[in-house]
Order: C-alpha cells, then sequence, then structure tokens
C-alpha cells in the first residue's frame, strides 16, 4: 500500500467521487479549498494504492513556515471498502509523513476502525498537538430522516410554536447565488460576531468553499430576511449523506424572539437536506450545553452522537513539544509565540 499525491488536474474530480462513500465534508477538494486562507496553510490530497486499485483517499491541512511542517488530517482518511488492511494503510500514511519530513502527523477520524488502529499504534499518542485547530469537533448534534408527515412533529413544543409565530411576519426565505449575496450574509456574521465578541473565518475562505460548492451541489446558504433586512443566515456544506451548519448567524434587532426566523430556516433546510436531496442526517454541528445557541439546536431533538478523538504520530519531538507548549494560554499570547517562532528563523 502506498499514499500518493494527487495531481493539481484531478483534484477536483474527487468532488464527485466522494459523493459515493462515507467521507465527511471536510474530505472533500471543495471544503479544503478554504483552508488556502489560513495562514501558512494549504490542501494535501492522497489516494491511496494497492496493486494498482485506488482504495482510498486522504486530506491533509498542512502547515508549514520555514523548516517546520505538520500534517492534520480531519475525519479522515476515507477507505472504498470494509476489507482494507488500516494498520497497512496507517502505516503507509507515517512513512509518507516521514518522507515529507513532517515534525508530527495528526489525525482525527471519522470511523471507529480507524480509531482503534490508532489507538492499538504505540507510536501515535492520544494528544491534540495542535488544539489551536481543532476543525472538527468531539460532538455532532444529528436530525436523522423521517416520514415528511413526522418531522415537524419530531421536534420539541417551543421550536414547532416559533415556527407557527414567524409566519405572523412575513419574512422572505431564500437561497444565495452570487459573490455579491454571500457577502452580505458575511456582513451579518461580522453583525453578530462584533456583538457576541467572537470572530468568523476570512471571507475569502467561505467564498472559496461556496464557489467549489456549488458547482458540485455542495454547499448551500440559506437567508431570513424581512423587508429586505437580513435577519438569519446559514451556510451549508454537504457530503454524500449529510448536510451540516457550518456557520450562521441571528441578529433580530426589535424583532421578538418568539417571532424568530430561524427555526423555520433550518427546517426548510431538513426538509431539502431529506425529501429534495434524499440524504440521511441533517448535522447542527455541536454547541456547548448552557448556551442559547445550544438550547436552540436542541428544541429540533437532535441525537448527540461521540466523535473519534485525536491520534498524534510523532517524529520530531523536541519541536513536537515547542509547538504543544506555544500553544499554552489565551489566543493572543499563542499568536504572539508564533509569530516569536517565526521570527527567530527569519534571523
Amino acid at each position: 500500500m502506498t499514499w500518493t499525491e494527487i495531481e493539481q488536474k484531478e483534484i477536483d474530480l474527487w468532488n464527485e467521487k466522494l459523493k459515493n462513500t462515507n467521507a465527511s465534508f471536510f474530505q472533500y477538494p471543495y471544503y479544503a479549498a478554504g483552508y488556502r486562507h489560513f495562514l501558512f496553510s494549504k490542501a494535501i490530497f492522497l489516494q491511496l494504492k494497492q496493486d494498482d486499485e485506488i482504495v482510498g483517499f486522504c486530506c491533509i491541512l498542512r502547515i508549514a513556515f520555514l523548516r517546520l511542517k505538520f500534517g492534520l488530517i480531519i475525519r479522515g482518511p476515507v477507505f472504498f471498502s470494509d476489507n482494507i488492511n488500516t494498520v497497512s494503510a496507517v502505516n503507509a500514511l507515517k512513512i509518507y509523513a516521514l518522507s515529507k519530513r513532517y515534525v508530527f502527523l495528526r489525525i482525527n477520524p471519522d470511523d471507529e476502525t480507524i480509531e482503534m488502529t490508532l489507538k492499538n499504534d504505540s507510536q501515535f499518542a492520544q494528544v491534540d498537538y495542535f488544539p489551536m485547530y481543532k476543525g472538527s469537533q468531539a460532538y455532532d448534534l444529528i436530525v436523522y430522516k423521517r416520514k415528511e408527515d413526522e418531522l415537524l412533529r419530531s421536534f420539541r413544543d417551543d421550536c414547532r410554536n416559533k415556527i407557527r409565530f414567524q409566519k405572523e411576519m412575513n419574512y422572505d426565505y431564500d437561497i444565495v447565488k452570487t459573490e455579491q449575496e454571500l457577502r452580505r450574509v458575511f456582513v451579518l456574521f461580522k453583525k453578530l460576531g462584533e456583538g457576541k465578541n467572537f470572530s468568523y473565518r476570512p471571507f475569502k475562505s467561505y467564498l472559496e468553499i461556496f464557489l467549489n460548492g456549488i458547482k458540485h451541489n455542495l454547499c448551500a446558504v440559506y437567508t431570513a430576511s424581512l423587508e429586505d433586512e437580513m435577519i438569519c443566515g446559514a451556510f451549508i456544506v454537504k457530503d454524500g449523506s449529510t448536510y451540516t451548519y457550518f456557520s450562521g448567524a441571528l441578529v433580530l434587532g426589535d424583532i421578538k424572539p418568539k417571532y424568530s426566523p430561524a427555526n423555520n430556516l433550518h427546517y426548510l433546510i431538513m426538509q431539502d437536506c431529506f425529501y429534495k436531496e434524499d440524504k440521511l442526517k441533517y448535522n447542527l454541528s455541536y454547541s456547548a450545553p448552557g448556551s442559547g445557541v445550544h438550547m436552540f439546536k436542541t428544541s429540533f431533538k437532535p441525537v448527540e452522537e461521540t466523535k473519534p478523538l485525536f491520534y498524534t504520530y510523532i517524529i520530531d519531538n523536541a519541536w513536537a513539544d515547542r509547538i504543544l507548549n506555544l500553544q499554552k494560554g489565551n489566543m493572543r499570547q499563542v499568536r504572539d509565540r508564533f509569530r516569536n517562532l517565526i521570527h527567530i528563523f527569519r534571523k
């Protein structure tokens, strides 16, 4: 078994090929296109060959500055058969990482079989050596497809009430089609972020995912507006079986929470997911208990599913420990430490 890098001209084709697999959206090239606007980051795409047959795929988020280089595999790798020898496949990944002189290779699998292989491999530490960017979360909040006349009834009473009450406001619900419309959604994101003191990823990253995704029907952005003022937006990414609520914002202003369009917007998205595209799952994405966002998401009565942990193959112990230690403290301190490290190499 050997992992080899996929030629640039073939990468986009994998957006269609992966639709027929159980690959998470995190592994798709259209989604990985957004990494281009992360500092020092690049997506690397590999295919696994066995006896001249392609039996697997892997997207690595490579982070490199000067001589330091390490890789993050988020919700991967992907295998095309249940009969793959995962031990041999993981060993081949280690050989690839060694050949490219990575400091470490962190894997956050999407499959329990792969996780067991990593857990039983003494060369993998059950430690996240790059907590500054996890990518995926420890849990998913999944609403499963059910009969169309049962979906609304499956929600909590407060959710169903808001779906009913929003009709009094005459909201306009739409799907984003252009870059200009996406910019309006991002303005809403920024407005919410400034009010809540948190930040979204750069607009160019959203735009890359959007433009690459819509070519393959793997991305959609839904909005709710009132008298041409955008109130709510939801950025959806897709894979072969799932719609995932990737980013969103709700800014009600003077509108009473009772009349929020957010519940109905997600209900409309679920209908597209289940009955237009025949996908099995709608992932609301995990939010911590105790928050208003968590209360909102659990009003749809999703199933909370635990995802595999992070495992790291360490090649250069000294630098791996330095990189891990640099990330201790608050995010501003972490960024300052990395800037100082880069400055040392530039001298």
